[in-house]
């Protein structure tokens, strides 16, 4: 399999849809350019985000390839899946500040979520573990895109995170088109898993294809994604699939043109609230045929047709 330079595709819709037309026209357009959809935190825009029923929710229906998901560690070295570092509120502890099972005193604070959404009464206190989130993805197939939130992460989470993921013993799908992503704004972090796979020495045997893809986040300017993309041979050599993900205002068609040519992709994201609701479907569909090759949505329903 030849190495391709892949740049995901952001696309966060914050709005219901009143009719149905244009969802069955971006269907069909990102069926015939192979664009694949990846559940942003979950199914988020119906069950609270980060939690094991949007994953698996996510995880039942057939329009998405992938899920998303953030990571944060709890005081004593737990990875849980959190957007915030205070998920319970901006005057309660952090969940650096907190063990596992101190975790399980504290209630979500879901009052500013975007959709209005609450939790299940079950997951209401404590947070869903990255193994949960890992099995659930491995459980319906789909490929996990792990965004490391964590701002002081070092090569010893990276080596602890890939390790788990590459126990095929416990998740046997990750293989292959199917393997994983490690994904940040963070270059510093994504270095980290091209020096796993260069002197850390796993107890798995890691194909090159079966290795996790990294994505470089970048919603402010292009500077580092101009870096990251100029140097990626040099600092990513053991990186089988590399990507880069810009907020829309950064790209435009000539570049996604240029870069398709020569088998580089590029892509874009939306703010939840940056453009409304049909125009950001228009503008995916428009994307997906210029050659984007991800799309992150909250909203599967609007490309039930697509599937796999």
């Amino acid at each position: 399999m030849k190495k391709k330079y892949i740049a995901l595709v952001g696309c966060s819709i914050v709005a219901t849809f009143a009719g149905t037309l244009i969802p069955l026209i971006v269907s069909s357009v990102l069926h015939e350019s192979h664009a694949f959809i990846i559940a942003h935190r979950g199914y988020s825009s119906k069950y609270y985000e980060n939690t094991k029923q949007a994953f698996e929710e996510a995880g039942k229906n057939s329009a998405y390839w992938g899920i998303e998901t953030d990571l944060y560690k709890t005081k004593e070295g737990r990875y849980v899946c959190s957007h915030d570092i205070d998920p319970f509120g901006k005057d309660q502890p952090r969940i650096i500040d907190l063990t596992y099972a101190e975790l399980q005193n504290y209630t979500i604070d879901y009052s500013h979520n975007l959709y209005g959404l609450k939790p299940e009464e079950s997951e209401l206190k404590g947070l869903a573990t990255f193994e949960e989130y890992l099995n659930i993805c491995n459980q319906y197939n789909k490929v996990p895109i792990v965004e490391i939130k964590q701002e002081n992460f070092d090569q010893a989470d990276l080596n602890t995170i890939l390790n788990e993921i590459h126990d095929t013993t416990k998740y046997p799908t990750f293989m292959g088109n199917n393997h994983p992503w490690i994904i940040s704004f963070n270059i510093h972090v994504l270095s980290f898993v091209n020096i796993y796979y260069e002197i850390n020495t796993p107890p798995y045997s890691i194909n090159q294809e079966d290795r996790c893809g990294i994505q470089l986040l970048d919603a402010y300017d292009r500077t580092l994604a101009n870096y990251f993309e100029d140097n990626v041979k040099i600092l990513f050599p053991n990186i089988h699939d590399v990507a880069i993900s810009l907020w829309y205002p950064l790209i435009d068609f000539k570049s996604i043109q240029s870069h398709h040519f020569s088998e580089h992709y590029v892509g874009l994201f939306f703010m939840n609230d940056a453009i409304p609701a049909d125009d950001n479907i228009i503008t995916a569909m428009t994307y997906a045929e210029k050659g984007v090759n991800f799309i992150t949505s909250d909203f599967p329903y609007i490309l039930e047709n697509y599937g796999q």
